[in-house]
């Protein structure tokens, strides 16, 4: 039996009745009612997997953690909507980008179809002449990429 990944936002408890309810596409299954088998994690008394009509449910984190690239290369989100790739070391505050490009826009594809697919034509990355110096404070967030993203 495979199994089918869901995402922890499917499984919800009605507050009002206190009933374990679960969303999978457009079918919403009342838990108590259908008679499922399932395990509780122990972490939140959550269910850790399902299993209705022969079709066994999990959330995705227990397919395991996304592997992480291997390297320094990272997408940089900066305060006033700046995007940087580049090799990053950490000093003094501030983070310096080797090798660095600049995500000018995107269209359609999200940032995460950006960080799929970086040579897409609805992205327009552009390579910088110089390393990019960050300070530390400016950086929203990090995405680790693969080496040589974006080049």
């Amino acid at each position: 039996m495979a199994a089918v990944l869901i995402t922890l936002q499917q499984i919800r408890v009605r507050s009002a009745s206190g009933v374990l309810l679960f969303t999978h596409g457009r079918r919403t299954y009342d838990l108590a009612a259908s008679h499922p088998s399932f395990d509780i994690c122990p972490m939140n008394d959550t269910p850790c997997s399902l299993e209705i009509n022969n079709v066994r449910y999990v959330p995705e984190f227990a397919a395991g953690p996304a592997a992480l690239p291997v390297g320094d290369r990272a997408v940089f989100v900066i305060d006033r909507g700046f995007i940087y790739a580049g090799d990053w070391s950490l000093s003094n505050g501030e983070y310096t980008l080797a090798n660095a490009v600049n995500l000018r826009r995107y269209e359609s594809i999200g940032f995460e179809g950006v960080l799929a697919d970086p040579k897409s034509s609805k992205a327009t990355i552009v390579a910088m002449p110089y390393p990019v110096i960050v300070p530390a404070g400016s950086v929203l967030f990090r995405v680790p990429v693969p080496a040589g993203w974006g080049l």
